[in-house]
């Protein structure tokens, strides 16, 4: 026989090896990787939003975005400051009192 007749499937059988593998591996690291928490991203959005809202509507606005709630008057103004925090501490948005300021730390 032929030497290139005896190894033409041996490159598709290789790959596909490599990928199981690959696939195993992805699928044992992605629960030990921490992935970030999006509620850092996405609270300044839905935070805005409703301000916006409370200010264009001229009335008091409640908001809640995951776990964190407040409200706003008329005016804009938050009612509640706090210190929200993020990332298992790692990161922080402060709410400051009156005009409702972010502040990210």
């Amino acid at each position: 026989m032929d030497r290139r007749t005896l190894t033409e499937g041996f490159a598709l059988a290789e790959c596909c090896i490599v990928i199981l593998l690959l696939s195993i591996f992805t699928a044992l690291w992605l629960p030990v990787c921490e992935l970030s928490d999006t509620d850092y991203y996405t609270f300044p959005d839905s935070y805005l939003l409703y301000q916006s809202e409370a200010i264009k509507n001229h009335k008091r606005t409640d908001f809640e975005t995951g776990s964190h709630h407040g409200a706003f008057n008329r005016k804009g103004d938050v009612y509640l400051a706090e210190t929200l925090t993020f990332l298992r501490g790692r990161k922080q948005i402060i709410v400051e009192l009156g005009g409702g300021r972010l502040v990210f730390r």
